[in-house]
């Protein structure tokens, strides 16, 4: 890559390091476009998918026709990628094929989002804890990077499996991967429940107990 001054390319390059993820992460949803002229150095800001410095003549550009949709699930993919394959990831053009489908991961995220704000709206009975929507109003003076696991609003996870392939159709990891970018959906940890359930009454019928036999506990 030419840069056209020295001991830009250094800076250019760190900076690029520095982007690579994100790179892989809008690519696996849309088209990645990335622009590059000569001029003064570079002071790039991230707003809306696009980044650019409107005064400067340089400009590096990320489109995704997708933005902004699956982020939770995007980066689940990345994570994968990058254990599997390391830094090579980011400098060998890999395309990237994904079993998730776009119309069932909107749905998600629109029918999540509406639930939650159906019960903070009090529609299951009075809701005492913050709403989405009043912390946004509060962190707009108190921004943050979004790496915090827990938030004070509510919220919630979907995930749609093919039941034929076990292949993910849909992932929604929170309400809001700007804010929040723990996947509830992959790193949170929970009860069982009655998922259990299958899982010992396999281990009796190994064990020679039959689907009639009696257990007491006292």
């Amino acid at each position: 890559m030419h840069v056209g001054k020295q001991g830009q390319v250094a800076q250019w390059g760190a900076l690029i390091v520095g982007l690579a993820a994100a790179f892989v992460a809008l690519a696996l949803l849309g088209r990645l476009r990335l622009r590059l002229r000569d001029g003064a150095d570079p002071l790039l800001h991230a707003s809306g998918g696009r980044l650019t410095e409107p005064n400067d003549p340089y400009q590096l550009i990320v489109e995704s026709d997708r933005y902004g949709v699956a982020e939770y699930f995007v980066e689940y993919v990345r994570q994968q990628l990058d254990a599997k394959f390391g830094s090579q990831l980011y400098r060998s053009g890999y395309r990237i094929y994904t079993t998730l489908d776009l119309d069932t991961q909107q749905a998600a995220e629109r029918a999540l989002e509406a639930r939650l704000e159906a019960i903070e709206s009090g529609a299951d009975g009075k809701f005492t804890w913050p709403s989405y929507r009043d912390y946004q109003d509060s962190k707009a003076d108190n921004p943050d990077n979004g790496q915090h696991t827990t938030t004070p609003y509510l919220q919630g996870l979907v995930v749609t499996l093919d039941a034929k392939t076990g292949q993910i159709r849909a992932m929604v990891g929170g309400r809001d991967f700007n804010d929040s970018k723990f996947n509830r959906a992959t790193q949170a940890l929970r009860q069982p429940g009655s998922s259990i359930k299958p899982l010992t009454y396999l281990a009796a019928l190994h064990g020679g107990l039959q689907p009639n036999t009696l257990i007491v506990v006292c």
